[in-house]
């Protein structure tokens, strides 16, 4: 027994003599740096998808933490008082048209874009679809953010602007809240 496994073990040995003496060492050197080469750009190619899902995944939470502040102020319509804990009841506008105003004019003034303002040119790491979803989310504060400025320095508003800006704000609320839930769940497991 002990003898088959020493003639074995001969055997493995002069077959492995046998192909490193008959072996091309310079096509061998050859073939080692083609693969290390390949390696290395499948390493790179690795490390900038990394990296991109990184700055992915940084931006989102970045952007989810300025737009839950506005989902909150637009919630609230701006009264502290009227913080709830939850972004999903949206405390409805007044009535009349001047408190409406005088409540959207208060919520404006809570909302923020500087981050998006900020992060615009670094938008393009994210997805198309979330890209859009962010753009139109932002395009809307600032109609509404135009339209209260309008309707709270103007005495003589129409009616029809104001149904507009009431429009525009739970818009806004509805496209805050979409893009809320969307960022939150992109960025539970990193």
């Amino acid at each position: 027994m002990i003898f088959r496994i020493f003639s074995f073990f001969i055997y493995l040995k002069t077959s492995f003599l046998y192909f490193f003496r008959r072996l091309d060492w310079q096509a061998a050197s050859v073939i080692v740096a083609m693969i290390l080469f390949g390696a290395q750009i499948g390493y790179n190619t690795y490390d900038k998808w990394k990296e991109s899902s990184d700055n992915a995944f940084k931006m989102r939470v970045i952007l989810l933490s300025e737009i839950n502040n506005n989902l909150m102020a637009l919630a609230t319509g701006g009264d502290d008082s009227q913080v709830l804990g939850t972004y999903e009841i949206c405390i409805p506008l007044p009535a009349g048209d001047t408190e409406a105003i005088k409540r959207v004019a208060i919520a404006v003034s809570y909302l923020h874009d500087e981050v998006y303002f900020s992060q615009l040119e670094k938008l393009a790491s994210l997805p198309k679809k979330e890209v859009d979803a962010i753009v139109k989310s932002y395009y809307s504060l600032s109609r509404l953010r135009t339209l209260s400025t309008q309707l709270e320095f103007n005495i003589n508003y129409s009616p029809s602007k104001v149904k507009l800006m009431r429009d525009e704000y739970y818009n806004l609320y509805s496209l805050t809240s979409s893009l809320s839930n969307y960022l939150a769940h992109h960025t539970e497991n990193p």
